[in-house]
This record gives C-alpha cells, sequence and structure tokens, in this order.
C-alpha cells in the first residue's frame, strides 16, 4: 500500500482523536490552527494520491527568496 494512501485515510481518526482535546482547550485559535494545518495535509496528501504534480518546498524556497538575493549585493 501506498504510504499516502495509508496517511490519508488516517487523517479522519487523527482528526476525531484531536477533537476532544482541543474543545478541553477552549482555545479558538487553537482549534482553528489545528483546523487549518491539518486541512492543508489532508488536501496535499490526497493530491498526492491522486497523482497530482505538487511543487517541491525548495522552489518554494527558491522562489521566496530570489528577490531578496537580487537585493544582495
Amino acid at each position: 500500500m501506498n504510504w499516502s494512501m495509508a496517511i490519508t485515510l488516517c487523517m479522519p481518526v487523527i482528526l476525531l482523536v484531536e477533537i476532544p482535546n482541543l474543545r478541553s482547550l477552549r482555545s479558538k485559535r487553537d482549534a482553528w490552527t489545528f483546523a487549518t494545518v491539518w486541512l492543508i495535509a489532508t488536501c496535499a496528501m490526497a493530491a498526492e494520491w491522486a497523482g497530482v504534480p505538487l511543487p517541491r518546498p525548495m522552489e518554494w524556497i527558491r522562489y521566496i527568496s530570489a528577490p531578496i538575493n537580487r537585493l544582495l549585493p
């Protein structure tokens, strides 16, 4: 079995396990942060599972750092 498929199938379980912990904290900021990170991770894993080409993290870093590098002497 593919690792991305296994992790994608485990993501709903992770959500169900963490909901009681988030409710006990009573912090909306923590809940929103967890939900955002969980959603991004789930979408990325599902896209990888579906075979969608995703940009590599180094490409993002190069794209972001290119304007900064141009300013350096």
